[in-house]
């Protein structure tokens, strides 16, 4: 099977940042499960979501089934609470790109997006904390706020799902920085990227250790 890193790095991210004590990569729903919604809620859910948003996001897709079938999710952790984190990352070394324009690429982003929410509703209870995420350490300020304006209107629309995203900045210090803090003592080799990480310590390449601040006056 193909090793990811980003992925690897969301696995270790949720187990010791988000506090997740189960937590599968390339998650996807078994057939033989029991929906929590008809198939005419999910697709009176999958129309509304048409409504909402632009529908060239769907463009190829007809219908809430065919949205169910193409649900794999990168990352989907459990913490102590009973909360689902679900996560989607993206490595694109010059820059988050799906497609030849930034619309296409934001489109790709929220299709990703809903078809999470569509996943999760159709098997989890309605009382289920939920937290749906993107996750890509580089974005070109030219996709990131068109990007940000999409999550701001995904939380508006679905407020009982906290939707986040974690760019540049932000997936360096929350995502990459807290990892490794917390994962400084773990030595699970099933955990590539802290193992990795290791490896280069070994041989005089890791991380340069925090600076420490000069003592105040």
């Amino acid at each position: 099977m193909k090793i990811e890193v980003g992925e690897s790095l969301v696995y270790s991210y949720l187990r010791h940042v988000e506090r997740c004590w189960l937590v599968q990569a390339n998650w996807r729903a078994s057939e033989h499960w029991d929906r929590r919604l008809t198939d005419g809620e999910l697709e009176a859910l999958f129309q509304e979501m048409k409504r909402r948003f632009d529908r060239d996001v769907f463009k190829q897709t007809k219908n809430a089934a065919q949205l169910l079938k193409q649900g794999e999710v990168d990352v989907v952790g459990v913490d102590l609470q009973g909360g689902v984190h679900a996560v989607e990352i993206a490595f694109h070394e010059a820059g988050l790109n799906y497609g030849i324009s930034t619309t296409e690429t934001v489109a790709r982003v929220l299709k990703k997006m809903l078809r999470t929410l569509l996943v999760l509703r159709a098997w989890h209870p309605g009382q289920t904390p939920l937290y749906i995420y993107f996750l890509s350490p580089k974005v070109n300020p030219v996709v990131q706020d068109p990007l940000a304006a999409t999550f701001a209107a995904l939380q508006a629309a679905y407020d009982d799902v906290e939707w986040r995203l974690l760019t540049n900045g932000d997936f360096a210090e929350r995502v990459v920085k807290s990892t490794l803090e917390n994962a400084s003592d773990i030595f699970d080799s099933s955990e590539l990227f802290v193992r990795s990480v290791k490896l280069l310590e070994t041989a005089g390449h890791g991380p340069a250790p925090p600076r420490s601040r000069p003592p105040s006056i």
